[in-house]
């Protein structure tokens, strides 16, 4: 194994640990290391075992963070759509000058008083990889979503600019 002191993403709480027991097991078997190996590396080369604990969460999370396809971020002011394709991430806002306790509120006041909303959006290439940029997002708020919201409102502007 090479020698890995953190974690490319996060290091996985104890409780993930926990839940992923038998994974990690199964992970550290398929390289090469059984029960009583990794005693040996826990009480004697604690680095090391500490780099097959980042190795594994590594792996984890880039699986995890590549079924990734869609995060919203909702501000009070703003529902920000993030659609993640192959080479860019491509982002629709709905914004107001007015603060919504929730997005529901917010979704709901759009749709009798559109005229006090702005919407737009942009694209833009990966600068990193693609799961780092969703990792940034998910670590600054954002949540893992479904299409609905980015269709909803990439239709609206649509629907705006055939006006």
């Amino acid at each position: 194994m090479y020698k890995m002191t953190k974690p490319k993403y996060r290091r996985l709480t104890p409780e993930e640990m926990e839940l992923l027991r038998e994974d990690f097991i199964h992970f550290l078997v398929a390289h090469g290391i059984d029960s009583k190996e990794w005693i040996r590396l826990k009480e004697k080369q604690m680095e090391k075992a500490e780099g097959w604990f980042c190795l594994f969460s590594d792996f984890v999370l880039e699986k995890a963070l590549s079924r990734v396809n869609y995060i919203e971020h909702f501000d009070g002011v703003s529902l920000k759509c993030f659609k993640f394709d192959v080479d860019r991430v491509l982002l629709v806002v709905l914004e107001s000058h007015h603060t919504f306790d929730n997005w529901q509120d917010m979704k709901s006041h759009a749709a009798t008083h559109p005229e006090v909303f702005s919407v737009y959006s942009s694209d833009k290439l990966y600068n990193k990889d693609r799961n780092s940029e969703i990792f940034q997002l998910l670590d600054a708020g954002g949540l893992i979503s479904g299409p609905e919201n980015y269709d909803a409102i990439r239709q609206s502007m649509e629907k705006m600019s055939q006006e």
